[in-house]
């Protein structure tokens, strides 16, 4: 899919809105279900943080400090995502 529909739809369904920076992608494995991703990070500035809303495929939403990810139950390497994000 094409990275521009991509940030079209963050900014129309979770309200993002300038993109501040794009890290370099990296290889993320998930021994839970024996796959391997690649994710390109981004860092976005949220323009109406109360309009987030979670859906089915989400238990909560918490803001939190970069600093804390590693006290909280995350995706496969999210503090290395930010750090190639992080300002």
């Amino acid at each position: 899919m094409h990275l521009e529909y991509r940030y079209r739809s963050l900014h129309l369904v979770w309200h993002f809105g300038q993109r501040v920076c794009e890290g370099l992608p990296l290889e993320v494995q998930d021994p839970e279900i024996g796959r391997k991703w690649i994710v390109h990070p981004f860092r976005f500035r949220v323009l109406k943080p109360d309009k987030i809303n979670i859906d089915w495929e989400h238990t909560e939403a918490k803001w939190i400090a970069p600093e804390d990810i590693g006290q909280f139950e995350t995706v496969p390497n999210l503090r290395e995502a930010w750090q190639r994000v992080a300002p």
